[in-house]
């Protein structure tokens, strides 16, 4: 998926340098950094996800565009919501609350059936091609769809970029692998959750962080970009600032005893780890603040 993915980190850079061109080269007021990566991180995951190719920026009224924004509106029914199922999530199953907006995930659900009957209809027309994305391997792994290739060979080809990929074959201990479709659009939609906010807020803080040492950036070719050491570095460093989230919380299913230190943490019993706190302790890192 990779050739997808770098499709749009050229429509990124085009959209950066229209910014410096509209200025003549010269940034005299603040940037949105993240309007552009934001807008870069949906397009990435709707093609990646769901093999739509949509423009952020230039289709904002897109309904997809539109729908997968509505997914991380907040609104305080929205947080009350939120805080009902993370302190009474019993209450919460009782009552049936939810923080997702049902308008959008019908939405989602009759997208997914849309272009799960489009995959159907490739098949059923004998294509050798086909989607090299998340939607067609959750269609593959069904029981009886993954045992060979769509032309009988043992890899495929992916439409855009020709890369072959290999099939993920069944084996006996997989006894039923079948998915409903509102498990697919589940799995796609969780996709895109997941892989927004923090992927386009760690950009944007990467690149603020770039903009701060100019000193440091060099090659910026793909090739080099991964060749680099120090980009590992500063994405990480960027991460340990700016987590992703300030917290998790854990809930043991049954009782569970740390080795060597006679803790033992009981069943149903909430851990919280501070990831914030935990990563700007002197304790574990040396002048933490920058």
């Amino acid at each position: 998926m990779t050739p997808l993915i770098l499709e749009w980190v050229d429509t990124m850079n085009d959209n950066i340098d229209k910014i410096i061109a509209k200025s003549n080269g010269k940034l005299s007021a603040l940037v949105d950094v993240k309007q552009i990566t934001g807008a870069y991180v949906m397009e990435s995951i709707i093609q990646v996800a769901f093999g739509r190719k949509v423009s952020a920026l230039i289709e904002p009224n897109n309904p997809i565009i539109e729908n997968a924004r509505k997914l991380f509106n907040t609104s305080l029914l929205t947080m009350v919501k939120f805080l009902i199922i993370l302190m009474t999530p019993n209450v919460a199953k009782v009552l049936r609350v939810s923080t997702f907006n049902r308008e959008v995930m019908d939405f989602f659900r009759d997208f997914t059936l849309i272009l799960i009957g489009d995959r159907k209809h490739v098949l059923e027309t004998g294509s050798p091609v086909k989607r090299v994305d998340f939607l067609q391997f959750l269609l593959d792994s069904i029981k009886n769809n993954n045992n060979k290739a769509i032309d009988g060979s043992e890899k495929y080809t992916d439409t855009q970029s020709a890369e072959k990929y290999q099939e993920i074959q069944a084996t006996d201990d997989m006894t039923d692998k079948s998915h409903t479709n509102d498990e697919l659009m589940s799995q796609c939609v969780l996709f895109l959750m997941a892989g927004y906010e923090s992927t386009a807020n760690t950009l944007s803080m990467c690149l603020y962080n770039i903009a701060k040492h100019p000193d440091k950036s060099g090659d910026d070719s793909y090739e080099a970009f991964y060749a680099l050491k120090y980009m590992d570095a500063v994405i990480d460093e960027t991460l340990r600032l700016f987590p992703a989230a300030i917290f998790i919380e854990r809930i043991p299913s049954e009782n569970y005893e740390l080795k060597g230190t006679g803790i033992t943490i009981k069943k149903d019993h909430s851990v919280h780890i501070p990831i914030y706190a935990m990563h700007r302790d002197p304790a574990n890192f040396v002048d933490p603040d920058p």
